[in-house]
């Protein structure tokens, strides 16, 4: 089965652990794991380095993953990597992972959609992208929604 290269947009402190499970698919190849380390290197160079690491990562993904959940909606980095995202013709989807157990165990809130921020030639960036909602109500149902449909 062919991976496909796919950039994850997700707000990294609080949601590192459900990209881990989420990145696992065998149909999805998204970048190697960021470390701590790494990501503290790269926002310490300021501005200008979070932006070329972000375009640096996104270069060559056909796909942009936005992990959505309570604390994502609204964030810098998030509108920085969709708006990019656009910029370079890379699809786009959003995927709500609030229910999915994060490394403590506890469930996040559902944040609202993150491409409520963006309009296209007057048009809601929410009527062009996609954010699906996974079914099931407890977190193995939902991994296993994602898993069966993250291809699509």
């Amino acid at each position: 089965m062919v991976k496909r290269r796919v950039f994850y947009s997700f707000h990294y402190e609080l949601d590192s652990w459900r990209l881990a499970q989420v990145r696992i698919f065998e149909t999805v190849d998204g970048r190697r794991p960021t470390t701590d380390n790494d990501w503290e290197a790269v926002r310490g160079g300021g501005h200008r380095a979070i932006t070329e690491w972000i375009d640096n990562q996104m270069h060559g993904k056909i796909c942009v993953v936005v992990l959505v959940e309570a604390m994502t909606a609204g964030l810098k980095w998030i509108k920085y990597e969709i708006r990019r995202a656009w910029e370079i013709g890379s699809s786009l989807v959003g995927i709500y992972i609030h229910r999915l157990k994060e490394a403590k165990g506890e469930i996040a809130s559902k944040g609202r959609n993150q491409f409520s921020d963006f309009k296209l030639d007057g048009t809601p960036f929410m009527q062009l992208a996609k954010c699906d909602t996974p079914s099931g109500t407890s977190s193995t149902e939902v991994y296993n929604d994602i898993s069966q449909n993250i291809e699509k």
